[in-house]
């Protein structure tokens, strides 16, 4: 008990938590077949040494060289554990109990509903999605978490957390070895906090320095490998779109977790706002229950509380929508998963102070808002039609085809293509016909399979669909993402 007569956790619930976020976390990653970045994640990681390791990540040129941290932990944890789909995500699992045990802890200092946070935490949709992805997000997250509780306790009078700016810093540095895009919030969350423990007048000394230097001198050192990475010219893969309202929308949607209960992102990317249509009931709930959570953490929020967050958020976000609108980048949710954290920190404590208030209501809509969130979250890892581009399935097609000496046509990502081990080269390989024009089909000999994914992305010109339509080839099966084209005659 506390002094005002409060239940706190014990060591006992705290544990107890903790074993369900790991058992949660073994059933939220999944087997699925790896998706187009994945596939691009793992080719590098299945490198044999260091030394092609980084010739690989160079000569491709993408985004995955300005994502060193992650890149790294992947490639040794594919040295222990394969290459498998499962093994790959697997390697998420240890950043999603640091997450996890961090805001245990951290709430299980707090006294009255503010427990509630762990849970937010532990049932999100966004956080459920990119654990099962073999990508940087959720260690991105894990960092982001650490960097959101040091700003918060650096603000909160009746500290739970005394060394508060180790965790934001550490969570710092974590966050910014992720990728290019989470180093600028890296860098403000660092200012933020440096500021912070500098106007505490108990830290007024010179040894007050040799806390922050390291953190500095550790962001300096990512700073300038980043600044490496642009000047070889690395860049995200141009050609999926740039930035719009719907993109911002978008953003907002995935982050406060709508996904599992709306349309999946194929049909979203199919047919736009059109296909929110037929899951208006359950998005209308969500969305009501999520607009009194955000409208009651406004009120809540102290003028000084919403400046430091600002400070800490709005200069990273408005820089990547910058590029977004200027460089032909398309912004997406995950591109500001460091937002994350803050929202649910936000909402925790608005929870908690709501309880002291009106413990009913408060209860009412956290409980609410918790299963809105399992059942989106639930959505996302079972229902079919959130699974992943199923490469796996039109490789076993494509192989297939290849072995009966059938001649078939890829559409489709090459790593993924390279990954389950389609041939491209030499006597009864697939034909790469990724953006080929229309006078090169009608040269080449009519194909027995062609395998389309994403014609937006990888026929562009619409010349392979416009060739569709005079040769005898029907649609004859879909896999999520793909459309399977054979020989009618």
């Amino acid at each position: 008990m506390t002094g005002s007569g409060q239940m706190t956790w014990g060591p006992v619930k705290e544990r107890i938590l903790f074993c369900v976020s790991l058992a949660a976390g073994f059933f939220i990653i999944s087997q699925q077949s790896l998706w187009i970045d994945e596939a691009h994640s793992a080719l590098k990681a299945m490198q044999p040494d260091l030394a092609s390791f980084f010739r690989t990540l160079v000569s491709d040129g993408g985004s995955d060289l300005q994502m060193p941290g992650y890149m790294l932990w992947l490639w040794g944890w594919e040295k222990i554990f394969g290459h498998s789909e499962y093994a790959l995500r697997l390697a998420n699992l240890p950043w999603w109990l640091l997450a996890q045990g961090v805001t245990i802890r951290f709430f299980g200092k707090k006294s009255g509903f503010f427990w509630v946070g762990s849970l937010l935490f532990l049932l999100h949709p966004f956080v459920w999605y990119y654990l099962d992805e073999a990508r940087p997000y959720a260690m991105q997250m894990a960092g982001a978490t650490l960097l959101a509780i040091g700003i918060f306790e650096a603000q909160n009078p009746e500290r739970s957390i005394k060394n508060w700016f180790l965790w934001g810093s550490c969570g710092a540095v974590l966050m910014g070895i992720t990728s290019l895009l989470a180093f600028l919030f890296s860098g403000t969350g660092l200012i933020v906090l440096t500021f912070l423990l500098l106007s505490e007048r108990s830290t007024r000394q010179p040894k007050t320095w040799l806390r922050i230097v390291p953190a500095l001198a550790v962001f300096s050192a990512t700073g300038i490998y980043y600044l490496w990475t642009l000047c070889i010219g690395a860049r995200a893969t141009n050609g999926t779109g740039g930035t719009g309202w719907s993109n911002l929308l978008y953003v907002s949607y995935e982050l406060l977790g709508f996904s599992g209960v709306g349309p999946s992102r194929i049909e979203l990317r199919q047919n736009g706002a059109g296909a929110l249509r037929p899951y208006l009931p359950e998005l209308a709930l969500y969305g009501l229950a999520s607009c009194v959570m955000l409208v009651a953490t406004v009120r809540e929020l102290g003028s000084k509380m919403v400046v430091v967050w600002a400070t800490y958020l709005l200069p990273p976000v408005l820089l990547i929508l910058m590029i977004g609108v200027f460089k032909d980048f398309r912004v997406l949710g995950r591109h500001f998963t460091p937002v994350l954290p803050v929202i649910l920190l936000a909402w925790a404590s608005c929870l908690a102070v709501w309880h002291r208030k009106n413990p009913r209501s408060a209860i009412g809509l956290g409980t609410l808002l918790l299963l809105l969130m399992l059942t989106s979250s639930l959505c996302l890892r079972l229902s079919p039609r959130h699974g992943k581009d199923n490469y796996r399935g039109a490789a076993k097609l494509a192989k297939s085809a290849l072995a009966q000496n059938k001649i078939v046509w890829w559409a489709a990502d090459l790593a993924a293509a390279k990954y389950y081990q389609i041939p491209f080269t030499g006597a009864g390989s697939a034909v790469d016909v990724r953006q080929s024009r229309f006078e090169d089909f009608a040269k080449s000999p009519l194909p027995n399979l062609i395998l389309l994914s994403k014609p937006d992305v990888y026929d562009s010109h619409g010349d392979l669909l416009r060739y569709l339509h005079d040769v005898p080839l029907k649609q004859t099966a879909t896999l999520q993402s793909f459309t399977i084209w054979e020989d009618a005659r």
